[in-house]
């Protein structure tokens, strides 16, 4: 009886190890998940705070090679259709996290 009792005992303390260790794995992939989810709020906030509008005109339209001039003068070119010499357009522009406008880049035109 007595080897019976102890064969039971170990069989139920193996069994709520496995709880336990089911239960840090859980609680690990837990706070995995909400570190990646914060880091990339981070990421996603930080790449909108070097983002602006720039307006422009439409200046020359090869095909569907598009250049325009903004109010600097600065000249810049993008794909796209639709667009007619002389049209206002707001270019929605990336500062690339530097201070230069030459290495700027054109994320969406309107």
């Amino acid at each position: 009886m007595l080897d019976k009792t102890v064969v039971v005992w170990y069989s139920d303390s193996r069994k709520r190890g496995k709880g336990v260790m089911m239960s840090k794995i859980m609680k690990t992939v837990g706070a995995l998940v909400v570190m990646l989810v914060v880091i990339g709020s981070i990421f996603g906030v930080c790449s909108k705070l070097h983002q602006y509008d720039r307006e422009a005109t439409v200046t020359h339209v090869w095909g569907d090679e598009v250049v325009c001039v903004d109010s600097q003068g600065q000249e810049w070119t993008f794909i796209g259709e639709g667009y007619t010499t002389g049209q206002q357009v707001t270019l929605k522009m990336n500062d690339m996290e530097t201070t230069l406008i030459y290495d700027d880049i054109i994320l969406n035109v309107k």
